[in-house]
């Protein structure tokens, strides 16, 4: 099934060791841009940036794609709340890309507690096209 979205956790700072993070993390990045790098044709990137994303391909599989990513992460958590409090970002965003007009979703207090556990919040980025008719 084609991927609708995903949940990317990031790191940005103005210099980042992109070797020393992965090896650390224990998880190879999805891509990694350095400052000064071209993003798209009007875009430069202001920082260095580690990114791990996972994809998703229904609204319904958002909570158990979250968890995994997760439970990742909380396997190196010491050196996580050590990126937050030396990096300018350290987070998770998850990018939902719907037609529909109106989601909802469900974030699990194990979710919750495991973000907590890791010093850092989780943002929502979401297109709706509004194709839904009555």
């Amino acid at each position: 099934m084609k991927p609708i979205g995903r949940i990317v956790f990031s790191i940005r700072d103005d210099k980042l060791d992109f070797k020393k993070v992965s090896s650390n993390l224990e998880i190879e990045p999805t891509k990694t841009i350095e400052k000064g790098q071209k993003i798209t044709s009007s875009r430069i990137a202001k920082f260095d940036i580690w990114r791990f994303e996972k994809e998703y391909s229904t609204l319904d599989n958002i909570s158990e794609i979250l968890e995994q990513l997760l439970d990742e992460l909380n396997e190196n958590r010491e050196y996580v709340c050590l990126l937050k409090n030396e990096c300018e970002y350290v987070g998770l965003t998850c990018y939902i890309v719907t037609d529909f007009g109106q989601i909802g979703i469900s974030i699990s207090n194990s979710s919750i507690e495991k973000l907590s556990a890791l010093g850092i919040g989780i943002d929502f980025d979401i297109i709706s096209y509004g194709g839904v008719e009555d």
